[in-house]
C-alpha cells in the first residue's frame, strides 16, 4: 500500500513543486527528479526523452529568459501526465518563445536573426570570399589575356612558316665527305 501510494503521490508532489517553482534553478532540478524516474521505467521511454529535451533547452537557456518561458511551460499544468506528443508541441511552442526572450531585446522576433557576433562573423567570412573571388578573377583574366598572345604568336608563327618556299623549308644538303684512306 505504502508503495502504490508513493507511487501516485510522487507525480503530484512532483508537480506541485514544478507549478510553485519560485527560481530557475529549482525548477531544473524538479525537472531533473522527473527525469530520473521516467528513465528508470522502460515504458515511460518517450516521456523521458521529451524531459531530457526540456532538460537540454534549460541548460542553455539564460537566467532572463526563464520567466516567460516558464509562463509558458505553465500553460499545460502537469508535465508528469502530459503524453510524449503533447509534451513534444508545448516544448516546441515555448522553445520559440524562449529564444525570442533570451535573444538580443528587440521588439520584433525574426526567424533567421542571428547574434551580431555570429552576424559579425558572418561579414569577415563574406569579405573574405569577396576578395578571394575578386582574386581568382583577376588570375582568371590575366591566364585568359596570356592564352591569347600566345595564340596570336603562335598563328604569327604558321603564317610565317606557311609562306615560306618549300625550297627554304628543306634542309641543305650535308657535304660530301671524303674518306681518308
Amino acid at each position: 500500500m505504502k508503495k502504490l501510494v508513493l507511487w501516485v503521490g510522487l507525480p503530484f508532489f512532483l508537480f506541485s513543486m514544478t507549478s510553485r517553482a519560485e527560481s530557475f534553478r529549482s525548477y531544473q532540478e524538479d525537472i531533473q527528479k522527473i527525469f530520473l524516474r521516467e528513465a528508470a521505467s522502460s515504458s515511460q521511454f518517450t516521456k523521458a526523452v521529451q524531459t531530457a529535451r526540456l532538460l537540454g533547452y534549460l541548460e542553455f537557456m539564460e537566467p532572463e529568459a526563464f520567466p516567460k518561458f516558464f509562463q509558458c511551460m505553465n500553460r499545460e499544468k502537469n508535465w508528469d501526465i502530459l503524453l510524449a506528443k503533447a509534451r513534444e508541441q508545448l516544448l516546441n511552442g515555448c522553445r520559440t518563445q524562449g529564444r525570442v526572450v533570451s535573444g538580443t531585446p528587440s521588439p520584433l522576433f525574426v526567424p533567421g536573426a542571428v547574434s551580431p557576433a555570429a552576424s559579425q562573423k558572418q561579414e569577415q567570412d563574406m569579405t573574405s570570399i569577396r576578395r578571394e573571388l575578386s582574386d581568382i578573377r583577376e588570375m582568371v583574366e590575366k591566364l585568359s589575356k596570356d592564352m591569347r598572345q600566345n595564340q596570336e604568336k603562335m598563328t604569327e608563327a604558321l603564317n610565317q612558316i606557311s609562306s615560306r618556299a618549300p625550297s627554304q623549308l628543306t634542309p641543305p644538303a650535308a657535304p660530301e665527305q671524303s674518306t681518308p684512306y
